[in-house]
């Protein structure tokens, strides 16, 4: 088949776009087209990717005129299969339906519940918004060909709205071999921000009474909070590495005893499944997770790492303090969220799930 990937809002690296769906598909031997806002065109892992500009746009203007341009290229191209990636994209996927197209709708949040935690947007406006997005997700979804859904809380939403839906978890491509790092080192790995309990991790360094650094890895959002957490205590022990490409990130992994990941309760994050969770597993090394129900049935369920309250900086210094004063256990803890990857967490059977869902909606 020859199969459209677009996006104007996710980078052309995206690990769920670009280094999971379109990749795999490409070497299951499709053609796979990437159509990409701010990326260079040329060719990767066997996908073509079509960078569109390489200019920086306000949101409201990428709305317009980033998702044109997107919706006439991915038109010329003439696929089998149109499978975009942002909520903003969805009155041009309507137009694609419209005019015959399969087009398929990949959900990687709940979009409604994760406006919630938007900071720019004013927090008067953000019920009435999250309410008129909701109603035209519903709509729009509801006459995409397929929807593909990143966790099974957003699938059980899609399932009463589009018949055809499946869950593709974003669970790691493989392995990152290596033994386990028994020093005093720990890693986040990913978008830095206040509710992504970044100011709690940093106020916990500061508590924790060991020679510790915290590899940081990731960009600001906004960029002006990094001076924010530059001035709590403990910003002495981060070790800030800015943006990083996977490989880089591996190695950062290998040689960190811990993997933190301690969002907000936002209704966004609670039924969540970060994509740092299962990178950090299949990294054989713990993980210190935020207490809600669904991570702590994978982190605990699985006896490898800690669940603690990302609001409560004492109890994420306590769980840091025990993962580097147990070296024995902490290794125990790693071999067990890369076994538990190895054996169900991994992205081969999540790639078969696409492939096949492809087939079925091709013949409807």
């Amino acid at each position: 088949m020859v199969i459209c990937h677009i996006t104007t809002v996710h980078k052309p690296t995206d690990v769920r776009i670009f280094e999971k769906e379109c990749s795999s598909l490409a070497a299951q031997g499709h053609r796979v087209i990437f159509i990409v806002w701010k990326a260079e065109s040329k060719k990767a892992n066997g996908v073509e990717i079509i960078g569109l500009s390489d200019v920086d746009l306000p949101r409201i203007k990428r709305f317009r005129i980033a998702n044109q341009a997107a919706y006439r290229t991915a038109m010329a191209q003439g696929a089998d299969i149109y499978h975009f990636h942002d909520i903003e994209f969805l009155p041009f996927a309507w137009l694609m339906r419209l005019k015959g197209r399969t087009v398929v709708y990949d959900v990687h949040e709940d979009m409604p519940r994760a406006l919630y935690g938007r900071y720019w947007i004013p927090k008067s406006l953000r019920k009435i918004l999250s309410r008129l997005i909701e109603s035209f997700e519903d709509r729009a979804a509801g006459k995409m060909s397929g929807i593909v859904t990143a966790t099974p809380q957003i699938n059980a939403r899609f399932a009463r709205i589009n018949q055809n839906v499946v869950n593709v978890n974003n669970y790691p491509s493989g392995i990152i071999d290596g033994p386990y790092a028994a020093n005093h080192q720990i890693c986040y790995i990913g978008g830095i921000s206040q509710i992504r309990g970044n100011s709690e991790l940093i106020t916990a360094l500061g508590m924790v009474n060991r020679d510790i650094k915290l590899n940081l890895a990731g960009e600001f959002d906004p960029p002006e909070y990094r001076q924010q957490l530059e001035g709590i205590r403990g910003w002495e022990k981060v070790n800030y590495l800015g943006w990083c490409s996977r490989e880089e990130t591996s190695k950062i992994m290998s040689r960190s005893s811990a993997g933190v990941v301690t969002f907000h309760p936002l209704p966004n994050h609670i039924d969540a499944q970060p994509n740092k969770i299962f990178e950090y597993m299949s990294a054989g090394i713990p993980v210190i997770a935020s207490n809600f129900p669904l991570w702590k049935s994978i982190v605990e369920g699985n006896r490898c790492g800690l669940c603690v309250d990302p609001l409560d900086p004492a109890e994420l210094a306590r769980a840091i303090e025990y993962i580097m004063a147990n070296p024995d256990q902490a290794r125990e803890m790693g071999a067990n969220g890369r076994e538990a990857v190895k054996n169900k967490y991994n992205w081969p059977s999540e790639s078969r799930k696409l492939s096949d869902f492809y087939r079925h909606i091709g013949k409807h």
